[in-house]
């Protein structure tokens, strides 16, 4: 989960806006997951059993993530790229929520073939509905 989170952080580093950061925190998150699932099977399995008894490591790894959207999102207001008007934990949530088939590694498995395509389109759709 380290080097998930260390790839999505490199990603977002120089992003040039909140709406930038929020396409590739999405990509990021998507290709990190399916490198380890096709190329380090038993970490990846070990990723999926510490996910699904909630291990202390993959709760930090949620937190780490919500924090993240969450200042994206604090970006995008103050940028005026994003609306004001959705409580921030509610928009925080919301987007945390859309992504859990493509961060959590039992779910994952399930969306593979699709998770490539999804990051776009899904990471588009949620732009749309931040626009102020």
């Amino acid at each position: 989960l380290e080097m998930i989170m260390a790839a999505v952080l490199s990603a977002v580093a120089d992003a040039p806006s909140a709406s930038e950061k929020l396409r590739r925190l999405f990509r990021a998150l998507t290709e990190a997951g399916s490198e380890l699932f096709f190329h380090d099977r038993k970490l990846y399995d070990i990723a999926a059993v510490a996910s699904r008894e909630k291990w202390p490591s993959t709760e930090r790894y949620a937190e780490r993530l919500l924090k993240l959207i969450e200042s994206i999102l604090v970006e995008g207001r103050q940028a005026g790229e994003f609306e004001r008007k959705t409580p921030l934990d509610e928009a925080t949530w919301a987007i945390y929520m859309v992504m859990c088939p493509f961060i959590n590694p039992v779910q994952l498995q399930f969306n593979l073939e699709t998770a490539p395509t999804a990051a776009v389109l899904l990471s588009s759709l949620i732009l749309r509905s931040l626009a102020p």
